[in-house]
């Protein structure tokens, strides 16, 4: 007896724990950072969180019972409901990039992330709606703005490529180049195909733009295969995958180059070639006033050379770079050494900026006396607006890394941190400036520092990345996470190693819920182990792939035995035909079916009929593989309905010679049925003819006793208005005979209390109310009148009458309901005499 409350208790703890369980979930949902739907297995939503109200605009219980075809564009539902079936055979799944419906109409992109959970004591999924719309606008705008930088890339009449630093592979050439040395270029090694050579340049410039960073490094190069010079810039930027790349810009001064060479050779001839090159050249007095410009100098301003000859340089500048060039040109004054490169803005002669680069000189006379400078210029406008458009997209892209939501990191080759974005710091729970330097050993236990060692000294060693490797972590606070990592080698110019990249991801959900999957399915392993049906999977030809030990009862083998069994092995020629259609069917249709009686051969030899549902089963990418299904042994309840349809062909026969019996009887039932409903026809009138006799004998009661009291009111109200004019008619001399004698005082008291008592309003009145009470008797006289008239059936004869009258009396009998529901308008015709019962048509 101790048992039975001991079992009451566990079972209340129980459900206790479910509803904590349940009550926790829900916070869980409520608290969430992306919208979770529940639905059932026929995708109509169970439950909801805020953050699915907020994504998808509809309220909780708007959302509740539908299905969730209904927040889905028609043109995104095929996908969806693949995923959903794809969910639910495989237990997870999801769709990227994929859109919803929201209330309003507006469309919203979303990943879905779903699995089969256990909710409430039954099966449901569950999806996990992340709202991406954000990062889709920034990875279009990223599109555009790259797409654009492309495009202003092949336009541009100078060479420009983008080389990886460590396997001088080529990433990008433009169309200039490919004009140059061929289109199929990319993948190609830079020294071979711009250089001829078989391996890296001498003069290669990586060395140089590691030291300066991210500034521009500038030389000029005399290309051996072209017989060019060119004016290049060397720069590194962030290539889209996150490594460092070099990136050149090359402008042909093949042609400057030869003017400077034929100057020096020829001063005869240095303005006529002066005039021809691209570049601007001018010369100015020490004052800053322009002496000589060739044309393309006036071109990059605007002006004209009579224009420009005589201007100061002030005049085309604002005051902020007029200040900026003043001390270079000072020190060009005072030491002699000339202005390599000085960048000037400077404004032309319809308004707007350019920006040029200019090279100074300071000139002397024969004497070596300072007289002036001399110098050459660049427009290199485009080409600041094509670096500041670099310099964007580089720090666009180093945004893009601090913005992820996954970790990047860099460490040094004894595993010490270089380098984290803000993800990973959130991810291992410290601070940058605190994990910069720090050792994984710090945030791995022994095993994890072990696993963590061999996988880098894999890549060391071979140089081949690594891809989702499953480690854990100790956070600052001690809690462990469990991470997925990715890594590749990090070499300097050389090549040599000297570190390692990657991307961390924190799996600790996932796991946690692969660890709740995995206990579900042993769960349900058992469920299938003990329970009482038979069940099996088997291939498209029939062999039995699964069977769980129910199925072994039925069919009397072992699992050892049944495992690759045919089904021919035990069902006879004609059920195997049989379940052949039907699960051919199955195939073609992907419908369940549900078989009985189907006959099975035991071990033993002995016979056994079976119930089977069935159900195709397709693999992760929803190709069929097989079918599944349940068994339940029906051999005895075979028997039972077969000894029952022998009991019930003997009932049929007896029924046959009732049925015979019946129909007599039934002929006379109709007989007597037909007199019945005479019988009841006569009833009928004479109940109706008594109802109304009894309703005509109250009715000239009921006018007998009102006209009795009527005709009392009647004479007392003459009387009462007789008694009232000769009131009025003495009240009235009494008030002209008060006058005539001229009593002041009298006649104002009695005029003050004949206003107080509201006399004059009370004798008119009286008048007002025996006239009012003389209308509602006679209107009262008239009713009854008309009732003692409609009660008379047994006076009722057929005769012409007045049509308009008998609508008159009807409409005065019912007056006092239709009144407050109705307003009547009496529009009567002049209708003719009619032959007819006036008083049964007053009744009706």
């Amino acid at each position: 007896m101790t048992k039975v409350p001991e079992r009451k208790k566990q079972v209340r703890r129980g459900k206790e724990s479910l509803a904590e369980s349940e009550e926790k979930y829900r916070i869980i949902l409520d608290n969430a950072s992306d919208a979770i739907l529940l639905s059932d297995e026929e995708g109509y939503l169970l439950e909801v969180n805020k953050k699915a109200e907020e994504l998808l605009g509809y309220k909780r219980d708007e959302l509740l019972g539908v299905n969730f075809v209904r927040i889905h564009p028609p043109e995104e539902m095929d996908k969806v409901k693949s995923t959903f079936l794809k969910i639910k055979e495989d237990g997870s799944g999801g769709l990227n990039d994929t859109v919803i419906l929201r209330k309003d109409g507006k469309k919203v992109f979303v990943d879905i992330n779903g699995k089969v959970i256990e909710y409430s004591g039954q099966k449901v999924l569950q999806a996990i709606f992340r709202d991406i719309t954000e990062r889709k606008r920034s990875e279009e705008t990223l599109e555009k703005e790259h797409e654009q930088l492309l495009s202003l890339f092949e336009n541009i009449d100078d060479a420009i490529y983008v080389t990886d630093m460590d396997t001088y592979e080529i990433l990008y050439v433009n169309k200039f180049i490919k004009e140059a040395f061929g289109k199929e270029l990319l993948g190609k090694k830079c020294f071979n195909v711009f250089q001829g050579l078989d391996k890296p340049c001498s003069f290669c410039t990586n060395d140089q733009i590691r030291k300066l960073s991210y500034a521009p490094y500038k030389w000029i190069h005399h290309n051996k295969i072209t017989e060019r010079y060119y004016d290049i810039i060397d720069r590194i930027i962030r290539w889209p995958d996150g490594r460092e790349v070099r990136f050149e810009f090359a402008r042909d001064i093949t042609n400057r180059k030869k003017l400077e060479d034929d100057l020096r050779k020829s001063e005869q001839r240095y303005r006529d070639i002066l005039e021809s090159i691209r570049e601007g050249y001018f010369e100015l007095d020490l004052l800053g006033n322009y002496t000589f410009v060739n044309e393309a100098n006036c071109r990059f301003l605007g002006y004209t050379k009579k224009e420009m000859v005589g201007m100061n340089s002030r005049q085309h500048m604002d005051e902020e770079n007029a200040k900026k060039i003043s001390q270079p040109y000072r020190e060009l004054y005072r030491t002699g050494k000339p202005i390599e490169t000085l960048e000037v803005e400077a404004i032309k002669k319809n308004g707007t900026k350019v920006i040029y680069e200019t090279s100074v000189s300071l000139i002397r006379d024969d004497e070596g006396k300072p007289i002036g400078f001399r110098g050459v210029s660049r427009d290199v406008t485009e080409r600041k607006r094509m670096e500041d458009a670099l310099c964007q997209s580089e720090e666009k892209y180093r945004t893009i890394l601090e913005s992820i939501d996954d970790g990047y990191y860099e460490v040094d080759l004894a595993g010490n941190y270089t380098f984290v974005n803000d993800a990973e710091a959130e991810n291992i729970g410290y601070t940058k400036e605190e994990l910069i330097g720090m050792n994984n050993r710090q945030y791995q236990d022994e095993i994890n520092y072990k696993k963590t060692y061999q996988a880098f000294l894999e890549i060391y060693r071979t140089g081949q990345p690594i891809k989702a490797l499953e480690m854990e972590v100790i956070r600052k606070d001690g809690t462990k996470r469990f991470n997925e990592i990715s890594a590749s080698l990090i070499r300097d110019v050389q090549g040599k190693p000297v570190g390692f990249r990657g991307i961390t991801r924190d799996t600790t959900k996932r796991k946690l819920i692969e660890d709740a999957l995995r206990q579900s399915e042993e769960k349900y392993r058992r469920i299938l182990e003990n329970m009482e049906e038979g069940y099996f999977e088997i291939d498209l030809v029939g062999n039995f792939t699964f069977v769980n030990n129910a199925e072994c009862r039925n069919l009397g083998y072992s699992k050892e035995e049944l495992i690759g069994m045919n089904n021919r092995r035990y069902q006879d020629e004609a059920t195997v035909r049989r379940m052949y259609q039907v699960f051919n069917n199955m195939y073609k249709t992907g419908e369940p079916i549900k078989i009985i009686d189907i006959e099975i051969i035991r071990k033993d030899g002995t016979k056994k009929f079976n119930e089977i549902s069935a159900s195709l089963v397709r693999d992760s990418k929803g190709k069929k593989i097989g079918f599944s299904g349940v068994s339940r042994d029906i051999t005895e309840s075979k028997r039972a309905g077969d000894a029952l349809k022998k009991n019930s062909e003997e009932l049929i026969k007896k029924n046959k010679e009732i049925d015979e019996s019946r129909k007599n009887i039934q002929l006379t039932l109709e007989r007597l049925g037909a007199a019945y409903e005479e019988l009841k026809t006569s009833q009928a009138k004479i109940l109706q003819q008594e109802k109304m006799a009894s309703i005509g004998q109250l009715a000239a009661g009921v006018a007998h006793e009102i006209n009795n009291p009527m005709a009392f009111i009647a004479s007392n109200l003459g009387t009462l208005d007789k008694y009232s004019r000769r009131l009025k008619d003495f009240i009235q001399a009494q008030s002209e005979e008060i006058k005539s004698i001229k009593a002041t005082d009298a006649i104002e008291k009695l005029e003050k209390k004949r206003k107080e008592l509201k006399l004059d309003y009370t004798i008119n009145d009286i008048d007002l109310l025996v006239k009012e009470s003389s209308d509602g008797l006679e209107r009262v006289q008239k009713i009854v009148q008309e009732l003692n008239r409609f009660s008379r059936v047994d006076d009722a004869e057929y005769k012409d009458a007045n049509i308009n009258e008998c609508i008159e009396s009807s409409i005065n009998i019912v007056w006092n309901e239709l009144k407050q529901k109705a307003a009547l308008h009496k529009d009567y015709g002049n209708l003719p005499p009619t032959k007819c019962y006036p008083l049964k048509l007053n009744q009706v």
